[in-house]
């Protein structure tokens, strides 16, 4: 939660009134409601996923949102790809968060981090059918139909986003930012673009 916040403390005796002026969580409820317990179990799951860092370079009243996406993300990342494709979808993430007029500051978090990760699945040829030679078999392959029933959406949907984010980063299957690990490392695919380099 981001913005101001008010909270009051009191007993039978007296009160107390505390203005919070941060990004905080607050679990309200009365005493022996198992707030104990469900701060608990919020922390070992944030052990489990991994703690989401927010960049200082994004908008103060853009990071709650992305931290929200960002959380989406790599629970997708973690039980379908693995840590490499988690650090390019966040990547991507960022620079849509980093915007002066940030796009994912309006619509769902879960149509926005079925759209990220979708629109790296596409460039890194981890859906559909790949037909170029110079493509070693992905590490992963996963479907339109996986992504967006991982995260509650529609497949339509999902790809108007995920189309939106390709050309709002202008990321593309050439470079080298938003390249897989394999495809990056590939040799067949480093020699035809030193090849293709050195036609210009």
């Amino acid at each position: 939660m981001l913005g101001k916040y008010s909270i009051e403390v009191k007993n039978k005796q007296i009160s107390f009134v505390i203005t919070v002026k941060r990004s905080v969580t607050i679990i309200r409820g009365f005493s022996g409601t198992g707030k104990r317990v469900t701060r608990h179990l919020y922390r070992e799951e944030r052990k489990k996923m991994g703690e989401i860092r927010i960049p200082k370079t994004i908008p103060v009243e853009y990071r709650q949102k992305y931290a929200d996406i960002a959380a989406l993300v790599a629970s997708f990342c973690e039980n379908h790809l693995d840590e490499e494709y988690t650090k390019l979808c966040l990547q991507a993430l960022q620079k849509l968060a980093r915007k002066r007029s940030s796009p994912i500051a309006k619509g769902n978090n879960n149509m926005w981090a079925a759209g990220t990760v979708y629109a790296i699945a596409q460039n890194c040829y981890l859906v559909g059918k790949t037909t170029s030679r110079l493509i070693e078999r992905p590490k992963y392959r996963i479907t339109s139909e996986i992504v967006a029933n991982a995260f509650g959406v529609s497949v339509g949907g999902m790809s108007e986003k995920s189309k939106t984010i390709r050309e709002e980063l202008k990321i593309a299957k050439d470079k080298e930012e938003w390249m897989s690990p394999e495809l990056r490392n590939s040799d067949l695919r480093n020699l035809f673009m030193r090849i293709k380099r050195g036609r210009k």
